[in-house]
């Protein structure tokens, strides 16, 4: 025999966990549209913010001109897209042209900054101390990517003054160095 205040109990706890389910259900739906919304302006930003433009990021000695680093945007691979022999040779001899003084305390001071065109890019190039940065786009960068390149500069000249004074190719010397050219992507 059943009780019908049980069975009444029941019932109320039926119809409490349908209207929960139903509320839940809302919850899920409108938590869905709410990701939706915010994929879509994630990508509408990221298609628009000067890191989605970065191709290329090279990191150079500029006393010896060395290549210390570089980075290529996972959207383009390895590097075919430029003639990456004569940007080398070109971002050399602005190093060379850049060499630091050496003078105590000086080698701490920025020089002078250049941007160029390159085949169908946009190069910007900064030098602070013994480092110079050279980021690759398809269009003019943004003024904030200088920088974010100036600001990763000082570091990297903070942080391998040792390793950078007489560099002659050790990548060794610099770890984690390519962190900042990572962050720049």
């Amino acid at each position: 025999m059943i009780n019908t205040a049980e069975f009444n109990l029941c019932l109320q706890r039926l119809t409490s966990l349908e209207s929960e389910v139903k509320r839940l259900r809302l919850d899920v739906a409108e938590i869905t549209k709410l990701q939706t919304k915010l994929q879509a302006g994630i990508e509408s930003t990221s298609t628009s913010s000067v890191s989605s433009a970065i191709n290329y990021v090279f990191l150079l000695h500029v006393p010896t001109g060395l290549l210390i680093k570089y980075r290529v945007s996972y959207r383009l691979g390895v590097l075919g897209s430029i003639n990456s022999a004569s940007l080398l040779e070109e971002l050399r001899q602005i190093a060379r042209a850049a060499s630091p003084n050496t003078d105590e305390g000086t080698e701490n001071v920025p020089t002078n900054d250049v941007s160029f065109q390159f085949e169908d890019h946009s190069v910007t190039v900064e030098t602070f101390g013994y480092v110079m940065m050279a980021v690759v786009t398809d269009s003019q960068p943004e003024f904030h990517l200088r920088q974010r390149m100036r600001q990763h500069l000082r570091e990297i000249n903070t942080l391998y003054r040792l390793g950078l004074g007489d560099y002659e190719g050790q990548p060794d010397r610099l770890p984690m160095v390519e962190w900042f050219l990572d962050e720049l992507m």
